[in-house]
This record gives C-alpha cells, sequence and structure tokens, in this order.
C-alpha cells in the first residue's frame, strides 16, 4: 500500500469506526429494549474502540518517524488526533449505552 492512501486510511478510519458504533448501537436500541440486556453492544463497542485506537497508534507512530515539516508528518498528526477524539467518542457512547438501562 503506498504512503498517501495509508495515510488516508488512518485519517478515515476512527470517524468511520465512530459512525458505525453509533448507527448500529441505535439499530440495535428497539432489540435490546425488548430483551432487557444491553451487553450485546459490548462487542460492538471493543471492536470499533480498537479499530480508532489502533488507526490513532499507528499514526502517531508515523508522526514519530516522519521529517519535521513535511504533509507525511501532518497527515500523521491529523490521524493520531481523529483516532484519540473518536476513541473518547467511542468510549463516551459506550459508557452511556452500558451504564443506562436499553429502554431509557
Amino acid at each position: 500500500m503506498t504512503t498517501d492512501r495509508r495515510l488516508w486510511l488512518l485519517g478515515a478510519t476512527p470517524p468511520v469506526a465512530w459512525f458505525t458504533a453509533q448507527q448500529i448501537a441505535f439499530l440495535l436500541a428497539p432489540r435490546l429494549c425488548q430483551s432487557a440486556s444491553r451487553w450485546p453492544l459490548a462487542p460492538l463497542f471493543a471492536a470499533t474502540l480498537l479499530a480508532a485506537a489502533g488507526a490513532g497508534l499507528v499514526g502517531f507512530h508515523e508522526w514519530r518517524k516522519s521529517a519535521e515539516g513535511s504533509r507525511r508528518r501532518f497527515m500523521a498528526a491529523a490521524g493520531a488526533l481523529l483516532g484519540l477524539l473518536c476513541s473518547l467518542g467511542i468510549a463516551a457512547l459506550a459508557l452511556a449505552a452500558l451504564v443506562h438501562q436499553p429502554c431509557d
């Protein structure tokens, strides 16, 4: 994979993971309300959090090894920061979904 594609993928993965976690959680809400169980969401949140955090860590690694002032360094830093921000968003969504009852 070329460096440009990899950097764009690093920047796109965290927001897509956050969006996926939110949309699937909303899609499953009526079924979870009927079953009164919120634990089927745990694997969803774990997978999306792993994807966002993993992309952020790879972005951070790319940022550290890139040349000062380069486009690659900027995109790697943006990917690392997006990974951090989206990981926090997924964690907040998971905390709210796993603490509150599904029908609240």
